[in-house]
């Protein structure tokens, strides 16, 4: 399952995005600033926050869920 996760460099974010990979899930993350952290777990991620429409519909394309 394609999942994106708000926030995914945050504290609980990345606890989330570990443990849907470690479920088999391919992860996305929608966040203000590039993860290192995120970048060594392959999670792709989308520059941008909750406010800007454009950035939040390039970052749920193709996915089937959100959190």
């Amino acid at each position: 399952m394609k999942v994106l996760v708000t926030g995914g460099s945050g504290f609980l974010g990345l606890a989330l995005c570990r443990a849907l990979l470690a479920q088999g899930h391919q992860v996305s993350s929608l966040q203000r600033g590039y993860s290192l952290q995120l970048e060594h777990l392959g999670v792709k991620q989308v520059l941008g926050a909750l406010h800007d429409k454009n950035k939040v519909l390039e970052a749920l394309h193709d996915q089937d869920a959100i959190l």
